[in-house]
């Protein structure tokens, strides 16, 4: 045998039975080592000691000979003080020493005694174990142990349950899997059908194994000074590198079997079981901390080992469309392997499986970065889901297609190149209801070097028919641009062969997009439904370089707002003449209902860089309006680059001069570009001819009440609008669309409660407003009193609350500002264009306030000079009542109205014309 150990070191072996090994040796298990585990229940080890009791069995009926393989380990030589320490052979040696004591126990007289006085069987430092075995070795416990085992035959009680009840047998030992494992294994020679000893052989079996080698193994040990720590870490390096413990080393054996079974000719050295002990080990054994106790390692290795064998069968089965369970347990995983070995035909599946597994971690152990991620896929049990969000299905189909197709295994590149594509792709919204889509992308691309060759030399129909690319598919159904996708990646990955570039060109503009898409760039260059042209791509690269600064620039205003002001300027440019059009066709045009897109030509939002499959094939209006859309975009990239306007002061003369000539001063978009008003651009602007004026729909919550709270859409003057921005921008005015004032609520049953239930603002809150939809000014108050009443004989209080409310209501008018400040209120009233006149009603010194003042003074005097219920009648009062918290409330509300309306005739002209300026940009 050849022991790796940083190189190959040589050592000598010697058949050896185990009643002769402890003759010679005290055989002590080394703390690093675990529990004895043949005893446990769990299926798999279950069914090995059974396997192993039966073929002991059969060895000592029939006389054959069984070996038992290497047992391997290190001793210390003092003297008659022997001492081994297994490193390899742990579980079978505790076995052979439970099969000894039972043989002699049920042997003649004289000779259980004799076995207890050979050398000793222990565990290192675990107390409760060798408190255990330290028992078993008591002479005189015979009779007690052979009545514990016939009784086991005359009542129901386990070997388990009778031990339990016996007062010599210590509680702490049933924590102990050790010595669980050892009573289990004792059941097991007596009351199982399948593996119990017949008693009245035992002296015949027993002789046997004294006496010869029927049942023996190769015994190596080497001379070892401090052989007890040198044993522990020998131990893991077997355990770790070269050999794994028994559970797994019966999956081996079964995996094994399964793939000798396969039809073709496998050599031995390219087997997965066989390279799995030579190299792939190594790769589990890496990821292991250097921190971890040596027993962690091992434990970390092997569970990993497993996952990677279940996944990697769940994974298969999954795309196969084979699998019945999301999860199955390591048990159910040992079944299904177990019960396909014992076949005489072994399905294809499995020589996928290993195939899959050869090729995954020679792959792996060749590339750390690609260890990397993959680790997942045996870290975690795996379970099919209805996304690969990891990408680490399409990663390992890729693996495996790419050797298949290339006969070179794949490197990290390939493999960035994929997961770059699966973005673009939108492969995290993919539901997999089998995989069936990214196998059959994975196999077919897996064909080419890279995925961008396989995109660049495929056309996209040719696509659509390979990978079944339908809406039928339910895997991508719910991808609503997944034909767009593909035809784009098609697209790009021919740009970047032509140019032999990177293939993340176009990455920072990907990204930049929040969807992984510019097909908007290639209609422009006119390379979306046409052919690819090195002056087409060239046109594409200037146009990359002023996406970069536009493009779905939301999370930079100022960046999204000039966008917008170039946006408008193309959208009203006469392409034919090369200037933009005049101020009475850019009022005209605004309203032009005749061609998609033509209606507010202007207006931009983010959504239009963007097409679906739908518009693309069915929408015909979605897909005219995209069409003119990136007509403007055309143009407003071509003025970037042709007049250089990313230079800040070219870019302001520029647009200047477009709107120099005098006749621009009535047109609504010079102000617009002037003003760095986002509004003026998102909302509906139209033109009316007859009166030749432009407005703006502004959305409001005036009388909301009757609308469900909902904001409604007034059209308003835009030159008016313009001008009201204008004054809440620079300090003029501090509120606007403030109708909703909360007054006290005379109808509910709150006491103190204020409702919004009136529509009007209360002249003392709101010192300077001003809006487009009309004023009404609110005064209001209330007053809390207890009065008496008498009833009865006896005197009440009664609570009381009085309110009022007096009105002053100021017109509406659609080409209008009105504003209120200092007690002044003030109509702007724009008649055409830029132009407009304005009008002032003095509210300090108006009749109607004073009359107003006047009755708040009476509500005040008529309410202090109350006492009791009888006062109130004699004034006019609406009245409610109700109960609130066991107490009568009674409310008035004052009938002594006071509403005033007042007209616009009833202001005072200021006699001024005036007109707006441009204030900013093209001051």
């Amino acid at each position: 045998m050849r022991v790796v150990d940083n190189g190959v070191l040589p050592i000598s072996k010697k058949e050896c039975s185990f009643y002769r090994l402890l003759g010679e040796y005290n055989i002590c298990i080394p703390a690093i080592q675990r529990d004895y585990v043949q005893g446990l229940d769990e299926v798999s080890i279950k069914y090995k000691r059974l396997r192993m009791i039966q073929d002991v069995k059969e060895s000592l009926q029939s006389r054959k000979k069984l070996s038992l393989n290497i047992v391997y380990g290190l001793h210390e030589d003092e003297g008659d003080n022997i001492i081994f320490y297994p490193i390899d052979g742990q579980q079978r040696l505790t076995f052979l020493y439970l099969l000894h004591w039972y043989l002699a126990l049920n042997s003649a007289e004289g000779e259980f005694a004799h076995f207890c006085d050979l050398k000793s069987f222990s565990y290192e430092t675990r107390n409760y174990a060798n408190e255990f075995f330290s028992f078993l070795r008591i002479k005189e416990n015979k009779d007690m142990w052979l009545n514990m085992f016939e009784s086991c035959g005359r009542n129901k009680l386990t070997l388990l349950e009778q031990i339990k009840l016996k007062a010599w047998f210590k509680s702490q030992w049933l924590t102990d899997t050790t010595v669980v494992s050892v009573i289990n294994v004792f059941s097991d020679f007596i009351d199982n059908s399948e593996t119990k000893i017949d008693i009245l052989r035992a002296q015949e079996f027993y002789d046997q194994l004294k006496t010869g080698s029927l049942i023996c193994f190769d015994f190596l040990s080497e001379v070892a000074k401090d052989a007890e720590n040198t044993a522990s870490t020998n131990y893991i390096r077997l355990n770790a590198r070269g050999k794994q413990l028994d559970e797994f080393e019966n999956v081996k054996a079964i995996l094994s079997l399964l793939e000798n079974k396969l039809r073709e000719e496998i050599k031995e050295n390219q087997k997965f079981v066989y390279q799995y002990d030579q190299k792939y080990i190594d790769i589990f054994y890496k990821e292991c901390s250097e921190e971890k106790k040596l027993e962690e390692k091992t434990k970390e290795i092997n569970d990993k080992t497993l996952k990677l064998l279940k996944n990697t069968y769940i994974l298969l089965r999954s795309i196969r469309g084979e699998a019945q369970d999301e999860y199955i347990t390591f048990d159910a995983y040992y079944s299904i392997i177990y019960s396909e070995s014992q076949k005489d035909d072994i399905s294809e599946f499995w020589r996928e499986y290993f195939e899959f597994l050869n090729i995954l971690l020679t792959t792996i152990k060749g590339d750390e970065l690609i260890q990397k991620r993959i680790t997942l896929f045996w870290e975690y049990i795996y379970e099919p889901k209805t996304n690969d969000s990891d990408n680490l299905v399409s990663n390992l189909r890729y693996i495996y297609y790419y050797y298949k197709s290339q006969q070179e295994y794949v490197n990290i590149n390939a493999l960035e190149q994929l997961d770059y594509v699966l973005l673009n792709l939108n492969y995290g919204e993919w539901k997999q209801s089998g995989f069936q889509t990214i196998e059959l992308l994975t196999e077919y691309s897996a064909l080419y070097p890279n995925i961008f060759e396989f995109f660049a030399q495929e056309t996209l129909d040719k696509l659509i028919v390979r990978l079944n690319i339908h809406k039928d598919n339910r895997e991508i159904s719910d991808v609503v641009d997944i034909k767009v996708r593909f035809k784009e990646q098609c697209i790009k990955a021919s740009i970047i062969r032509r140019l032999n570039e990177d293939y993340r060109l176009f990455a920072s503009l990907e990204v930049q997009s929040g969807k992984r898409q510019i097909q908007y760039l290639l209609s422009i260059s006119d390379m979306w439904a046409n052919e690819i042209t090195k002056e087409k791509i060239d046109v594409l690269l200037k146009y990359m370089e002023v996406a970069e600064r536009f493009f779905c620039s939301k999370i930079d205003p100022a960046k999204q707002l000039l966008w917008k002001k170039l946006f408008a300027v193309a959208s009203y440019w006469d392409i034919n003449n090369n200037y933009i059009l005049t101020s009475n066709m850019i009022n005209q045009q605004i309203s032009d209902k005749k061609e998609t897109g033509k209606r507010n030509v202007h207006y931009w939002k983010d959504d239009y860089y963007f097409i679906y499959d739908d518009i693309e094939h069915k929408d015909m209006n979605g897909y005219q309006l995209r069409k003119e859309k990136y007509k403007i975009i055309k143009i407003a990239y071509d003025h970037w680059i042709a007049y250089d306007l990313s230079d800040e002061l070219q870019r302001k003369v520029w647009l200047k001069n477009q709107f120099s000539d005098s006749a621009y001063e009535a047109c609504w978009l010079k102000y617009a570009i002037d003003r760095d008003m986002e509004e003026l651009f998102d909302n509906t602007v139209s033109y009316d001819e007859a009166k030749e004026t432009v407005h703006i729909d502004i959305k409001h919550i005036y009388n909301r009440r009757f609308h469900n709270g909902a904001w409604v859409s007034w059209k308003c003057n835009y030159f008016a609008t313009v001008y009201l921005l204008d004054q809440i921008n620079n300090g003029s005015f501090n509120e606007n669309n403030v109708y909703d004032s909360y007054v006290w609520d005379y109808y509910g049953k709150s006491l103190y409660q204020r409702s919004n239930i009136v529509d009007g603002v209360i002249f003392d809150s709101y010192p300077k407003i001003i809006n487009q939809f009309g004023l009404r000014l609110l005064w209001e108050g209330r007053e809390e009193k207890y009065l008496s009443y008498e009833q009865g004989g006896s005197i009440w209080n009664l609570r009381s609350f009085f309110g009022y409310m007096y009105y002053i209501s100021f017109p509406y008018d659609s080409n209008s500002t009105i504003s209120v400040a200092d007690g002044k209120v003030v109509i702007t009233e724009f008649l055409r264009g830029n132009s407009y006149k304005q009008y002032e009603y003095d509210l300090n010194t108006s009749a109607e306030k004073q009359t107003i003042k006047q009755k708040e003074f009476d509500f005040n005097r008529k309410v202090k000079d109350y006492k009791n219920i009888e006062d109130i009648r004699q004034d006019h009062w609406y009245k409610r009542s109700y109960s609130y918290n066991s107490e009568d409330i009674y409310k008035y509300w004052y009938k002594d109205k006071a509403s005033f309306q007042i007209e616009k005739e009833d202001f005072v002209s200021l006699d001024v014309l005036q007109a707006m300026e441009c204030i900013h940009l093209l001051k």
